[in-house]
């Protein structure tokens, strides 16, 4: 039987899941002198397209061995390598391959790959960036810039690569209008991307967008796409409560909501939107036990807390209002307003001089604030520090000339004075 025939038919073989077989049968095969090397070169590939990766590699090394020169075999010979995990001995193999050679493209871009599965995507750029200087024509070279670009999220060189590129996927152009602030361009490519194919990530894509653009109903059509089509889109749901929101639409904003929280019971910003949702719609108990939940999942969860202390305030509850500014000023001292907040409700409690500290923190933070300077020289004077309080009237004054409440109180101690 024909040689070439004899190696198909062991192929087959292990096609047919006749391993040990198969096997020994191409092993045979490979020790016959009638065994030409185009024909182990293309078993090699075989073997590799079967699964059999040590096989192939080894046939290829003793192809190497004869044909030191061969650029294919390099290059394939590092491919296999490359996959079987020897990633040091591929880029020795590559680093044969001469500039001016018909694989040099090839050999540089399986280099790159391999700097980018051993996480150095700078070192694969400039391999790529090094090849363009002597091939600035070739598109394949910017199109795999562009690639390393993207996921490096630098979106701006990823986009001016692409455009020199070969073919880029209008999803991946999308993104990269979206994260550089093109936000039109980038709905566009979304929406030619969507007639393609329609994915979770490109309809989320173009559901953002549209929220970006202040386009409600449009986001509210692709996230609602999405969220029929794959359910456990934890983040689709905020957006779509929120287009909903802008909507005046509240019951439909909860019911969405409420129902990404049955698929994702861990999401400290559900939990915090479905509080603020509630708070609208003066559901207040409610409202405070999501936002209190938003704590747990998140202690520092800065949104939540102010969402409390406006609650706090909407229902009277000063002494809970009072802990969750506390709070908040543990997590953001260099808030002034939230000082004076503190300072105001010590002295509904009449704690002066924790209110008095509270305005003087305050001060030092925002030393021209008007209401701090108001609010810390009513205390004084109430203490009987006049001539202090009267001081930091005048500087309010200074900043903002149209407190008639202040003018009058200065002219009648003035006159006192006289």
């Amino acid at each position: 039987m024909d040689i070439v025939k004899e190696t198909e038919q062991a192929l087959r073989q292990l096609e047919q899941g006749k391993v040990d077989q198969g096997l020994a049968a191409l092993k045979k095969l490979l020790e016959r002198e009638e065994m030409s090397d185009e024909l182990r070169f293309e078993l090699a590939t075989a073997l590799y397209s079967h699964g059999f990766l040590e096989d192939a590699i080894s046939i290829l090394r003793d192809l190497h061995h004869r044909y030191p020169a061969e650029s294919e075999l390099i290059v394939t010979l590092a491919e296999y390598y490359a996959e079987d995990g020897q990633e040091d001995e591929a880029l020795a193999l590559l680093r044969e391959v001469p500039l001016d050679d018909d694989n040099y493209l090839r050999a540089v871009l399986l280099s790159a790959e391999i700097s980018l599965r051993q996480g150095l995507p700078e070192v694969a750029a400039d391999k790529i960036r090094q090849a363009l200087k002597h091939y600035p024509e070739e598109k394949v070279l910017y199109q795999a810039l562009g690639e390393i670009y993207y996921d490096q999220k630098e979106y701006a060189l990823a986009l001016l690569n692409f455009k020199k590129g070969t073919h880029t996927p209008l999803a991946k152009l999308a993104d990269c209008y979206a994260h550089i602030g093109q936000l039109e361009e980038a709905l566009t490519h979304y929406e030619q991307a969507l007639k393609q194919q329609k994915t979770p990530d490109v309809l989320f894509g173009a559901g953002f967008v549209a929220l970006r653009l202040e386009e409600w109903e449009r986001a509210v059509q692709y996230l609602q796409d999405l969220l029929d089509m794959d359910p456990y889109y934890a983040s689709a749901y905020i957006y779509l409560a929120q287009a909903y929101l802008k909507l005046i639409n509240l019951d439909q904003a909860l019911a969405t909501v409420e129902k990404g929280l049955r698929y994702d019971e861990t999401n400290p910003q559900l939990f915090y939107l479905h509080g603020e949702i509630l708070f609208k719609l003066k559901e207040y108990e409610e409202a405070e036990q999501a936002l209190r939940h938003v704590l747990t999942l998140e202690p520092g969860h800065l949104q939540a807390l102010e969402a409390l202390i406006h609650l706090g305030k909407e229902t009277g509850n000063d002494q809970q209002r009072l802990e969750d500014i506390r709070q908040l000023l543990e997590l953001s001292p260099e808030r002034p307003d939230l000082w004076y907040e503190q300072g105001r409700l010590y002295e509904e409690f009449e704690e002066w001089e924790k209110a008095r500290e509270s305005y003087e923190r305050g001060l030092s933070l925002a030393p021209d604030d008007v209401n701090l300077l108001n609010q810390l020289a009513y205390l004084l004077r109430d203490e009987g520090e006049l001539t202090e309080a009267v001081r930091l009237w005048k500087k309010s004054l200074e900043l903002q000339p149209d407190q008639w409440e202040i003018m009058d109180l200065l002219e009648r101690y003035d006159q006192k004075e006289d």
